[in-house]
């Protein structure tokens, strides 16, 4: 696809351009979080499947988070409830000094908890384990309350297409915070004309 294509409109793009003065990482009371052991990928698949629908399997796993270095089973991060059910999930994808925020899921019924910002926190203090230096991610337009738990994190919107600028408009309108639009990057590339 090209950028002069149209139809054509990538997800949202964001960056953290630090890792430094991260929050505290304190869940809500009766939850915890813990990375990946061998054998969850029902947890994983669980979690995406009812974050965006689908029917993802162990061999979707293997094929999205497969045995990359970057997609290192201690990245990949699950916030549990008190009677053990996976809630959530992050990964801490990438090589440094850039890491990538993958994967980050939260089932319905576990909504408003804000565990998508606890669990995102912690893949951010895994990048910084890491030596990392500064973190980006994607999401849709749509994914609001993921849009603002990002925001809230320290991410910026980075404009990667002609299209964007009205996109996050519309979202800085849905999140009734204009002070979002002061601090976009552009990232365009040469051939990407409005």
């Amino acid at each position: 696809m090209s950028y002069q294509d149209k139809s054509y409109s990538p997800q949202l793009h964001m960056r953290r351009p630090d890792l430094e003065n991260l929050p505290p990482l304190k869940l809500p009371a009766g939850f915890t979080i813990r990375n990946h052991r061998d054998g969850e990928f029902t947890h994983w698949t669980a979690i995406i499947n009812d974050s965006f629908g689908g029917e993802r399997t162990e061999h979707d796993f293997q094929n999205s988070m497969g045995t990359d270095s970057a997609h290192h089973r201690d990245r990949i991060f699950y916030v549990f409830d008190d009677k053990e059910q996976p809630c959530a999930t992050a990964s801490a994808y990438g090589h440094a000094p850039l890491g990538y925020v993958h994967y980050v899921g939260t089932r319905p019924k576990f909504a408003g908890k804000r565990l998508g910002y606890w669990v995102s926190l912690a893949v951010l203090y895994k990048f910084k384990e890491l030596g990392y230096t500064n973190a980006e991610l994607d999401s849709d337009d749509f994914r609001i309350p993921a849009l603002k738990i990002y925001l809230d994190l320290g991410f910026l919107p980075v404009i990667v297409h002609p299209n964007q600028e009205d996109r996050w408009r519309d979202v800085a309108a849905a999140l009734k915070n204009p002070k979002i639009l002061d601090a976009w990057e552009y990232r365009l590339p040469t051939d990407a004309t409005p």
